[in-house]
């Protein structure tokens, strides 16, 4: 059981290293965690909104690459650049220089806050949630079959240093099925029920 909880420490930590950034963690540190609750959510919505009207300083009701590079540096991020907003809103499925309105903004960080809130590092598999493991057994990891050849994720030896950067989730405007990838297969590997937690448990 310690060596379990041991492995799976690993994999978040090495999730964790892939999906957050500096933007992520910064945001989180502003508007909070959106999970948890009606209560949270509510001031999750609060919070972005705040910080929507901070942004928008002229009023117009969406934000431009050019208000979230001042907002980011604002907030100290002093390396963000208008290429780094773009690739941003790329990620979650915008277009370069697209002006987004509040719901498109509480989209994009909740989507980068998320990711500071989403595990603690002390999880054991059996206190996992859905959430959780549907987000471990979605990820890229650095991989190897196991020796029986059937499926399930096994990291191999060196996976701390050959972690395979996962890609964004595959956004509202852009299907699977149009990039001719199998969304029940990760890296070669059927995905099980992403309902049935039991199954999830085994494949993680």
């Amino acid at each position: 059981a310690k060596m379990n909880k041991a492995l799976l420490g690993q994999m978040i930590k090495m999730w964790q290293t892939d999906m957050q950034t500096p933007e992520s963690v910064l945001l989180a540190s502003v508007v909070g965690s959106p999970t948890g609750g009606e209560e949270h959510d509510t001031q999750f919505k609060r919070r972005v909104a705040e910080l929507f009207d901070q942004i928008d300083a002229d009023g117009s009701q969406s934000l431009d690459v050019d208000e979230l590079v001042d907002a980011f540096k604002t907030l100290g991020m002093a390396q963000v650049t208008g290429e780094s907003i773009n690739a941003l809103l790329v990620k979650y499925g915008y277009e370069e220089n697209e002006e987004i309105n509040l719901n498109s903004f509480e989209e994009i960080v909740r989507g980068l806050a998320q990711t500071s809130f989403q595990f603690t590092g002390y999880e054991a598999v059996e206190d996992l949630t859905l959430q959780q493991l549907q987000v471990l057994c979605k990820h890229e990891w650095a991989v190897e079959k196991k020796a029986d050849g059937e499926g399930g994720l096994a990291l191999n030896k060196s996976a701390t240093a050959n972690v395979i950067r996962a890609p964004s989730a595959v956004n509202r405007r852009t299907s699977s099925a149009a990039l001719g990838m199998d969304e029940n297969y990760v890296q070669g590997f059927k995905l099980p029920d992403m309902e049935d937690m039991d199954a999830m448990k085994k494949f993680v």
